[in-house]
């Protein structure tokens, strides 16, 4: 809210979820007037989301993270002096909905962290908006975290083949981070994390869609507010990662709540 200004600047941003180029989605735009008991509703313009984002075929692989430039006069609901029409200046982001596929292949040389040696291990994959290289360590996601998935545990083993699948639908949003969490499972007791990999999103969805899966292999690091782990820094994991534009009305895969033991 900005006060007693006829052309303000608001600088700030507003975030849409679940919007879709379908020809019946629109944009409603409404300006008020704040006042002290009630608001008055000055103007309002609505825009067709086709529209919008016409003539662009793919705004994460064909034209990643552009603004697109928007002016927009609104209709009046009260009397306007002639020639004094109401206009709105602001820059459209469109991150487009994709369908992320996880395929957690095997570990390797993972530290032996359990008391009688070895390590009943399982991965977690988080996608948030925290930096989570430089905060210290959520035990659980937070409210910052919009998906996260677990693998099954595999005990007593430095070598685990995961072999598991985990899908998310996310926006191609180039600020979120694709953290990857090694834990050792202690249930009943609570779980505890050995180490972490971060990617940026951005990286990831660079690549053209619809491609083979690409493979990675990466190693862990230490856990910011957490104790390094003996051999956290040895330990590697191998998985693929595939990226797809979703299809509109697709819904996101629901996380596991809980890690379970293989073959449990």
């Amino acid at each position: 809210m900005l006060q007693s200004q006829n052309n303000p600047k608001f600088t700030a941003g507003l975030e849409l979820t679940k919007v879709y180029n379908q020809s019946d989605q629109f944009i409603n735009f409404l300006l008020f007037d704040s006042g002290t008991t009630e608001d008055t509703f000055i103007g309002s313009k609505g825009l067709a989301v086709s529209k919008l984002v016409s003539g662009v075929k793919s705004f994460t692989f064909d034209a990643p993270f552009k603004p697109l430039p928007q002016e927009v006069e609104l209709k009046p609901a009260v009397a306007v002096e002639k020639g004094k029409d109401i206009k709105a200046k602001f820059d459209l982001f469109v991150f487009e909905a994709l369908k992320f596929s996880f395929n957690i292949k095997q570990g390797d040389k993972l530290p032996e962290v359990d008391q009688f040696g070895g390590i009943d291990s399982f991965i977690e994959i988080r996608a948030t908006r925290s930096d989570v290289r430089k905060e210290d360590f959520s035990l659980e996601p937070d409210k910052k975290c919009i998906w996260s998935g677990k693998t099954n545990v595999h005990p007593d083993t430095v070598t685990p083949k995961y072999n598991q699948e985990l899908k998310a639908i996310l926006p191609g949003d180039p600020s979120l981070l694709i953290q990857i969490i090694l834990w050792d499972s202690n249930a009943p007791m609570a779980d505890y994390p050995v180490g972490h990999h971060v990617m940026e999103i951005k990286e990831e969805i660079s690549h053209k869609q619809n491609l083979d899966p690409l493979e990675h292999i990466i190693k862990f690091q230490k856990i910011p507010g957490q104790p390094a782990v003996p051999g956290y820094n040895k330990a590697t994991l191998k998985f693929t990662l595939q990226t797809s534009l979703a299809e509109a009305g697709t819904p996101a895969p629901k996380p596991k709540a809980k890690a379970k033991a293989a073959g449990s």
